[in-house]
């Protein structure tokens, strides 16, 4: 989904159908509203990456697709720190095993202890850096 900014610093929206509508009063035209928003849309891309070992994760990871069918897989996340405020990151456990994914904090804080477990197929946390803690949206 396309984001459109405003005049708050870091702050960002979706574009949903009535900011599409305003945009399409404020462009006069429906159809060219809708025609640079598909083009905002189609410009965007999700960095993902597939595990299946330790990973320590970078700031420039969107998703991290863990396969533990051959053990157990740890994914180290980046530091929590200001400059790194703000960042979204997904975690999924993809493999049907009984194998556990577990993301590390770093240091830092997920939800108030220091790691998160993945333990089923499918099963995947959102979660988003505040300064110097990690939180599961």
């Amino acid at each position: 989904m396309a984001r459109v900014f405003d005049n708050q610093p870091d702050t960002i929206y979706p574009i949903t159908a009535p900011t599409r509508r305003k945009l399409a009063v404020a462009l006069e035209d429906t159809e060219a509203a809708n025609e640079l928003v598909d083009a905002i849309d189609s410009s965007r891309s999700v960095e993902i990456s597939q595990v299946s070992l330790h990973h320590t994760a970078l700031a420039i990871d969107d998703v991290i697709l863990c396969d533990a069918t051959n053990g157990p897989v740890v994914v180290t996340l980046f530091p929590a720190t200001e400059a790194n405020s703000g960042k979204v990151l997904e975690i999924k456990k993809i493999d049907p095993t009984g194998n556990i994914v577990t993301v590390d904090g770093n240091g830092a804080n997920i939800d108030g202890g220091p790691t998160a477990v993945l333990t089923i197929q499918f099963e995947t946390i959102t979660i988003v850096t505040a300064a110097s803690a990690w939180w599961i949206l």
